[in-house]
């Protein structure tokens, strides 16, 4: 704080302008030197918020021809960046190296560049992704490689240094690091640590940075200064994993469930948003803070409270906070409680392609449960002759082929969704552009749907698409929902 104060006197409160104008001190230079070298790269280049960063980043990186491939459980600011950008983006399943394999090779030759995007820390179970496995496969397909490490840097590693030398990784073997200096650094931006030639592109071609002002002198300096102690000092690093340590062995111990975590996020799930909002309150009461976690961050039923833990926390605040969790744990009953009686246990869902008249009939009550009074759906069977008719009228329409997919539970349909290639809602009448349409589902089935929609995308990936748009959703206003709606009912 003093060195922050010190730095306010000598360059004032703000930075004044866009970093490629005026708004570059040699305080800022000097912070993205030592994250480089922090980082195990070349050079760095930090900007406004972690948000911003992934945003701006993944928009100048991936251009037209070329496909992002992410984890299903990326962050936001992941996501959003893939959306604005230009290019294609693929989803595989969370930290599957196989299923990260399977999309590398079903697009290893239908895009110029690929880059696959992971987070190192997931913040909302605090499990570490495979990231050496994910780099080799990425690799081998001729793919880059970029990890978040917003949870990570301060907390795994050699002294904080984050995923890849927690892996012990090679310096640069990992493509480009993004983190954030918000969390364990204590300030505000966000970084990527890279080679001269990425970083000096991204000076230039991210938006984000271009056309936003610089941070403040005095926060790059507390910065710099927090680095410092986090690289001096082993003693917090070694606190902090005994707290962690302390902590979830006595949550667990206690019947609490904490999921996977393996890092200083520890969540304990309640089961319930209703339990959560009370528990929230009397946590308040009890002058304990933490974090609630409510859907749609994470899927109904595995809502949660997410505890970080610091290196400064004493055993008499970690003491009292257990004595507070289980107190309260015992009073609202989540203890030991079977979290999400919805959630899907393995091979719960059986997901495969209509192929009969009963099939047809089953999705079709499906719909009316779905809308109940409201119906804005359009059964499969008039969608076919619907396409029929207009490919009699307009050339460019009958090539149209497409499937049906469903997803039961217990011999019932609880979720469907079309695949279609070159159809009636395919604004690009383009035969290697294949379109996810409407798909419906019943409450609390994401997990149903996110297999219905990853067998949906394997079918149109497998006849050659190379764009996927999509899908329709009119209930759930996911994955895009509202995209051509108007072609319905």
């Amino acid at each position: 704080m003093q060195i922050a104060k010190e730095k306010i006197d000598k360059y004032g409160a703000g930075a004044g302008s866009v970093p490629l104008l005026a708004g570059t001190y040699d305080i800022h230079r000097e912070l993205e030197m030592k994250l480089a070298e922090l980082k195990g790269a070349e050079d760095a280049i930090i900007l406004p918020s972690g948000y911003v960063t992934n945003l701006g980043t993944i928009q100048a990186l991936v251009k037209n021809e070329d496909l992002a491939v992410i984890d299903r459980l990326a962050h936001a600011s992941i996501i959003d960046g893939c959306m604005l950008s230009s290019g294609t983006f693929r989803t595989f399943k969370h930290s599957d190296v196989r299923s990260l394999e399977a999309v590398l090779k079903r697009n290893i030759d239908n895009f110029k560049g690929k880059l696959v995007i992971v987070d190192g820390v997931y913040s909302m179970d605090g499990d570490i992704a495979p990231l050496r496995q994910f780099t080799e496969t990425a690799h081998r397909y001729g793919a880059k490689v970029m990890v978040d490490e917003a949870h990570a840097t301060g907390v795994i590693g050699d002294r904080g240094r984050g995923t890849p030398s927690h892996f012990k990784m090679k310096p640069g073997e990992v493509d480009i690091v993004m983190g954030t200096l918000s969390k364990s650094l204590g300030g505000i931006g966000g970084f990527i640590a890279s080679t001269k030639e990425v970083v000096n592109y991204l000076r230039y071609y991210t938006r984000s940075f271009f056309f936003s002002s610089n941070f403040p002198p005095s926060v790059a300096a507390s910065v710099l200064a927090a680095i410092e102690v986090m690289q001096s000092d082993k003693s917090l690093h070694e606190n902090l994993w005994r707290n962690i340590k302390y902590m979830n062995e006595n949550l667990r111990s206690m019947g609490f469930q904490t999921g996977p975590t393996e890092s200083a996020i520890i969540p304990v799930l309640t089961g319930d948003e209703l339990t959560q909002k009370k528990m929230s309150r009397r946590f308040h009461e009890e002058g304990i803070y933490v974090n609630a976690i409510p859907h749609p961050a994470v899927p109904k039923g595995q809502e949660r409270f997410r505890f970080s833990l610091m290196a400064t926390h004493t055993r008499e605040d970690i003491d009292r906070t257990l004595e507070v969790v289980e107190k309260l744990g015992r009073e609202f009953g989540i203890i030991a409680r079977p979290v999400a009686p919805g959630a899907p246990e393995p091979g719960r869902y059986a997901v495969r392609e209509i192929t009969s008249k009963e099939d047809i009939e089953k999705s079709v009550r499906l719909s009316w449960k779905v809308y109940k009074d409201y119906p804005a759906w359009v059964p499969y069977f008039l969608i076919k002759d619907q396409v029929k008719l207009i490919s009699n009228d307009y050339f460019y329409f009958r090539k149209v082929y497409g499937k049906r997919f469903v997803a039961e539970e217990n011999g019932e349909i609880v979720a469907t969704v079309s695949a279609f290639i070159d159809n009636y809602y395919n604004r690009y009448h383009d035969t290697s552009a294949g379109f996810l349409g409407f798909f419906e589902a019943l409450p609390d089935k994401e997990e149903a749907v996110g297999l219905l929609l990853g067998k949906a995308e394997e079918f149109l990936t497998g006849e050659g698409c190379r764009e996927i748009l999509g899908p329709v959703n009119g209930v759930f206003g996911l994955f895009g929902g509202g995209l051509l709606s108007s072609n319905y009912g």
